[in-house]
């Protein structure tokens, strides 16, 4: 099972704020999120740009990992995740918005 999340609009985000308050933002982001995967028994496989993509049943098995990613997926796109970073984003002019996605089945690779 993998799950992905991004923030919406960061390329546009990206040429608003100063790089130095950018770099804090999305590391709050990605701190955040990083913990809500792995509290549902997700791994970060990698982070590509300003989304983070989390695995679950890989390398090793999970009991229940479509149930523990959707979880983590809803916590990633609702208060949970959002509103503790939202007055550092407003600081900025910006809202954070995220999208996240969650697939599960076979994967070669």
């Amino acid at each position: 099972t993998m799950l992905f999340v991004d923030i919406a609009g960061f390329t546009t985000i990206c040429e608003r704020v100063p790089p130095d308050t950018l770099s804090d933002l999305v590391s709050q982001y990605f701190d955040r999120a990083s913990r809500i995967v792995m509290d549902h028994d997700g791994l970060i496989d990698k982070f590509i740009g300003d989304c983070i993509m989390g695995v679950w049943g890989a390398p090793f098995p999970v009991a229940s990992q479509e149930v523990k990613a959707t979880l983590a997926g809803k916590l990633l796109d609702r208060e949970t995740m959002v509103a503790p970073l939202a007055t550092a984003w407003d600081a900025e002019g910006e809202v954070l918005r995220v999208r996240v996605g969650v697939s599960t089945g076979e994967v070669l690779a």
